[in-house]
């Protein structure tokens, strides 16, 4: 019999990024600018489909005979749509104070928008279920409207921090630190799930 879990998954991902770099020297030191924004808007079309919208589980007898134990019906196939649009602007500066000393200093600030657009589909009942005045059959294969919705939304900011010593001033040992916030990226999850 057929599989469970049919699917098929298209993805979008349109995607800008701008950057832009300034050098400054004379002020206690030089520094080294960059400057960026980026956009991607990421778009999963997930389509779930089971063959005839039927499923049959069989399990052994004793006597070895494989009968119907479960009957999974399904109001498919349809295509979940899920969009994750992504924002984030940044600024760096390495800063050379000077020969021995380098600090390193930024911000990111980061968007994420996570939901859907409004989406249509339609069942289709199996042959077999055909003709019923069951309610609850009928309902579960009536055309579908799943409004627009936003699952998620955050704005964070993450900071970044660190330095370059040179220990003995020839440039062939240093010490060197770093500090950063990271945030996860929530594109592969959050509506994906929702939906």
């Amino acid at each position: 019999g057929g599989h469970n879990e049919y699917q098929h998954q298209d993805r979008f991902k349109p995607q800008v990024y701008v950057t832009m770099s300034y050098f400054q020297d004379g002020w206690m030191g030089s520094h080294d600018f960059k400057f960026g924004y980026d956009w991607k808007n990421d778009r999963r079309k997930e389509g779930r489909f089971q063959p005839l919208n039927i499923h049959y589980r069989d399990i052994n007898t004793p006597q070895g005979v494989q009968v119907v134990n479960e009957l999974d019906i399904y109001n498919g196939p349809n295509e979940g749509i899920t969009d994750v649009e992504y924002q984030a602007g940044y600024i760096n500066d390495t800063w050379k104070v000077n020969n021995r000393v380098t600090l390193n200093l930024g911000g990111r600030v980061e968007r994420y928008r996570d939901g859907w657009p409004e989406q249509e589909f339609t069942p289709q009942m199996p042959a077999a279920l055909a003709g019923t005045t069951d309610p609850r059959i009928l309902a579960f294969y009536a055309p579908r409207t799943v409004d627009e919705t936003t699952v998620a939304e955050h704005t964070v900011f993450s900071p970044r921090a660190g330095f370059a010593y040179d220990l003995t001033g020839d440039g062939k040992t240093s010490l060197k630190g770093y500090y950063g916030r990271f945030y996860f990226n929530s594109s592969d999850i959050l509506a994906t799930r929702e939906n």
